[in-house]
């Protein structure tokens, strides 16, 4: 690329200054700079864009590309404190889910403990019962057979 520029030479200093472009889109490697005296011959500033090189449209599409480049950078920046914020949630959730299970566990092994203990009384209470019915059932049958033999005689 040539560029041919008129001023004074703090503001061709600026000019090369501004033109070292390094982004994600251009890196300007090197410039060659020439200073002589002004000749006067430019009073506007135009690109010349000969066949097969970048029109106005191209550079339009550029600044667009460099725009959402740095959006998109700029987003992602964002992602990762959101990121952070959300692994310090899953810490807490992890602790808490951590502090009901043990929870669980315990009322698990309670309930184990009162089942043991039920099935113990229950047992105790059939033993119990079937004695006392046993006992009954001993006395009726001996009420039944001296009845029986009041009967007979």
């Amino acid at each position: 690329m040539k560029i041919v520029a008129e001023g004074s030479k703090a503001d061709l200093e600026r000019f090369l200054a501004a033109i070292r472009i390094e982004n994600t889109l251009i890196k300007v490697e090197d410039i060659e700079a020439e200073f002589s005296d002004a000749e006067g011959a430019y009073e506007d500033f135009f690109k010349v864009a000969g066949e097969r090189e970048t029109d106005s449209r191209l550079d339009v599409a550029a600044e667009h590309l460099k725009e959402l480049i740095s959006v998109v950078r700029d987003g992602f920046k964002d992602n990762g404190s959101r990121l952070d914020g959300i692994g310090t949630s899953l810490k807490e959730i992890s602790g808490k889910q951590d502090r009901m299970i043990d929870k669980i566990d315990e009322a698990r092994e309670e309930i184990v403990s009162t089942r043991e203990e039920i099935v113990s009384e229950v047992q105790g209470l059939r033993s119990d019962l079937k004695g006392r019915t046993d006992e009954r059932l001993q006395r009726i049958e001996s009420d039944v057979t001296e009845i029986k033999a009041k009967i007979r005689s």
